[in-house]
């Protein structure tokens, strides 16, 4: 929930650009990349990573928040909603810019129609009530008369999506190809853990961009959990998503060291986490000083956090995970 437009910082940014920039909201896509990167890193842990379904997995998760983030904005522009359109040209109207996210939301859907068709033959029948159920959940985030993002509820969509979907999701369509059985406790139970790690990550973040917003938002009428609850609150909870994320990577390193006979100690599975852990405890700190410079900074750190805890957890699950033979390796 960024502010769509703010001032260009340079006086030769085009509008097309400015809107393209600020709609897609880069900085949001690195959360997608973690959580596809942690439902990957499950499957490595149990020998049945498949490189083309997460790339594919990859491709699908990032295009569709691109759809779902300029629809979020489109939102904001069409309702007048305490964002300003700012460009030289002032014959620039609101109206042609939402005409241009519209169309660029309309480009990024098809893109992640063509790729879910893609993951829909790999996977088969099951592919499709799991598409059914993202469609669902996206149109309840961000379309319909009150989107659900501009509610408290935005919370659970948020957990939902990033964690349960994104991860289980990617995990499932590659253990079908080389587990025997791909829908045992066995093969899914790293992807539970990590599917509520990255889900906790995720709210992190949207706990973090309600509480930068909190004075635009009550201004605005906005009913977020930060307006409702106040910024108190919403930073408590910050804190205890930061603790409870690294509790469930705690209880999952415990597991799987009994369940596998690695060389290793197992409290070096909680470098990453530890890591995070810092991040979140930086943020948490810097978060009621914090300038706008500064809210921008934080923001990137802690969606870059989310993708480098999906990262580095992937590259550390290949290192001691079982051997794989996968089938789709294409690359």
């Amino acid at each position: 929930m960024d502010t769509p437009f703010g001032r260009p910082s340079r006086r030769n940014v085009s509008p097309l650009t400015a809107i393209a920039k600020h709609s897609i909201n880069p900085r949001s896509l690195l959360m997608s990349v973690g959580s596809v990167f942690a439902g990957t890193a499950s499957d490595a842990l149990r020998g049945n990573m498949e490189i083309l379904p997460a790339s594919l997995c990859l491709l699908f998760a990032l295009f569709t928040q691109m759809a779902g983030n300029i629809v979020h904005h489109n939102f904001d522009l069409n309702y007048q909603i305490n964002h300003t359109l700012e460009h030289d040209d002032p014959n620039f109207k609101q109206s042609v810019a939402s005409m241009i996210m519209e169309r660029l939301g309309h480009a990024a859907m098809l893109v992640a129609a063509t790729v879910g068709l893609s993951l829909l033959a790999l996977t088969g029948w099951w592919g499709l009530g799991v598409g059914m159920v993202i469609v669902l959940l996206e149109w309840l985030a961000n379309y319909g008369p009150y989107p659900l993002m501009r509610t408290p509820w935005a919370i659970l969509i948020t957990f939902i999506l990033f964690g349960p979907v994104c991860v289980l999701g990617t995990s499932i369509v590659q253990s079908q190809y080389e587990a025997t059985e791909p829908y045992s406790m066995f093969d899914l139970m790293p992807a539970f853990f990590m599917s509520g790690v990255m889900g906790l990550h995720a709210i992190e973040c949207h706990f973090q961009i309600l509480y930068f917003n909190y004075n635009q938002d009550k201004r605005s009428l906005h009913n977020t959990f930060a307006t409702r609850f106040g910024r108190p609150t919403t930073r408590s909870l910050f804190a205890i998503c930061a603790v409870a994320s690294l509790a469930i990577m705690v209880l999952m390193g415990h597991l799987v060291f009994n369940l596998h006979d690695f060389s290793i100690n197992w409290l070096a599975f909680l470098t990453v986490p530890l890591l995070c852990l810092g991040v979140n405890l930086y943020c948490l700190v810097r978060m009621p000083n914090a300038d706008e410079k500064e809210q921008r900074y934080l923001r990137t750190l802690l969606a870059s956090k989310m993708a480098f805890a999906g990262i580095a957890t992937f590259i550390a699950f290949c290192i001691i995970g079982l051997p794989s033979d996968s089938k789709l390796d294409y690359f």
